[in-house]
């Protein structure tokens, strides 16, 4: 369990999220711990332009994978 003090903004933010989880207050606060970790990581390279640059590809790329497996 978690328990946070958080501004407005960011309340409204998880708000948002959650709406777009089905309601899910849960299923945001671990999506946004999800991005938070993930955007860190990348921040935390030698280069965040080239290691952001090369997930944004391995996205698109399993995107277009998913997407030609459901046209098949």
């Amino acid at each position: 369990m978690i328990q946070a003090r958080v501004t407005d903004e960011q309340y409204d933010w998880l708000i948002e999220r959650a709406i777009d989880e089905e309601g899910d207050m849960s299923a945001a606060i671990r999506g946004a711990v999800d991005m938070a970790r993930i955007f860190s990581d990348i921040l935390q390279t030698r280069d965040p332009a080239k290691t952001l640059r090369e997930f944004i590809k391995r996205g698109e790329e399993e995107q277009a994978r998913e997407e030609a497996e459901f046209e098949s």
